[in-house]
């Protein structure tokens, strides 16, 4: 699936003139292939790898991407490596990584077979591009929490712990992180009709990544929550009108987003769907997770756009979604076409430099 949709992307890079529409960084250039996977955040790594973060409480700045992807591939480039090269072979090693931590996480509640139905539910996601090759942190995201909840059902919780405070310091989404690890521990211990112990709320500490991003913005800059004040470049300060996507609705480019607003807007109401399913199948504490990782961004989004993205790490939800849809043939016949496809136009956008997320 990579090469198909590194051909793809190649192919739509040389048909609109062998150039995306924005400028990109000139490291990969002559690497359509490869060039195809370093778009609009990836310019936030690349500068944070290259030199560090930076702070502006009313414009964009560097200080709202969170340290872990990007000191990775800082560190990748002592060996060599261009920063964004480092970014590619990130998200693809980890990419690969996530599809075998998720389908033994499937296993462990379903049959090897649903498992692998499941797992090309997400190969073939609209947005799985962004696991495949993107220079973004949502692959790491992704093994992280992945490999956390499944340590936490083998009952090592030292790994638990370390990989949760690892994914804190990874995405925003930080507390659902913490939330759903510490729901899933006391619920596992107490569906063995054992009394709970303090080793339970272990997985609190998964949020010693998340305070640690926090205490340094406030040694750095002078604030804990610069990561979220500067949001206001990006015209998404958390209040009202960010909440019921005001800006959104009365601004001026509402016709030209509604269609990629309205896929994000479905893909992920879809796991919020999933909820009572995912509560009945495998446990309330996966439910909560579900319930944050998509609410958070639901609400913080200005226009749904990138939920689409965000929903991948509902990971769950999306395993209880490929178990309705394999019950479902004549469904799943229509779905995975549909979905390659638009996965196909996604990423054929996303390579010439047109905002999918």
């Amino acid at each position: 699936i990579w090469i198909v949709l590194a051909v793809i992307g190649s192919i739509s890079l040389w048909a609109a003139g062998g150039k995306p529409v924005s400028p990109f960084s000139e490291e990969l250039a002559s690497w359509p292939f490869l060039d195809m996977w370093a778009r609009w955040d990836a310019q936030w790594y690349d500068r944070i790898a290259r030199e560090g973060y930076f702070f502006s409480a009313t414009e964009q700045s560097s200080v709202a991407f969170f340290p872990v992807y990007p000191m990775l591939m800082r560190a990748l480039t002592f060996i060599g490596f261009g920063p964004l090269t480092a970014g590619v072979i990130l998200t693809t090693f980890l990419g690969a990584l996530a599809f075998v931590l998720f389908y033994e996480w499937c296993t462990l509640f379903a049959p090897a077979t649903s498992a692998r139905f499941a797992s090309w539910v997400l190969a073939l996601w609209p947005l799985a591009f962004f696991i495949y090759g993107a220079v973004y942190s949502d692959a790491l995201f992704l093994v992280l929490i992945c490999g956390a909840f499944l340590a936490l059902e083998k009952g090592n919780l030292w790994l638990t712990v370390l990989l949760g405070i690892v994914a804190t310091a990874t995405r925003p989404v930080g507390p659902a992180v913490v939330i759903g690890l510490l729901a899933r521990a006391i619920e596992l211990r107490l569906s063995r009709k054992e009394k709970l112990r303090i080793v339970d709320f272990l997985p609190a500490l998964a949020g010693l990544g998340l305070a640690a991003w926090m205490a340094w913005q406030w040694s750095r800059f002078g604030t804990p929550t610069a990561f979220v004040q500067t949001q206001a470049g990006w015209n998404q300060t958390p209040g009202p009108s960010t909440w019921f996507k005001i800006n959104w609705l009365t601004g001026d480019r509402f016709l030209e987003r509604l269609p990629r607003s309205l896929m994000h807007l479905g893909l992920a109401l879809l796991m919020l769907a999933m909820i009572p399913r995912v509560w009945k199948r495998i446990g309330a504490g996966y439910a909560i997770f579900v319930a944050i990782i998509v609410g958070l961004p639901f609400i913080s989004s200005i226009d749904f756009i990138g939920l689409g993205r965000y929903a991948i790490a509902a990971f769950p939800a999306l395993f209880c979604f490929a178990l309705w849809l394999e019950e479902r043939p004549r469904l799943a016949r229509v779905w995975f076409p549909v979905s390659a496809v638009l996965l196909g136009v996604c990423v054929s956008k996303f390579a010439i430099g047109r905002y999918i997320s």
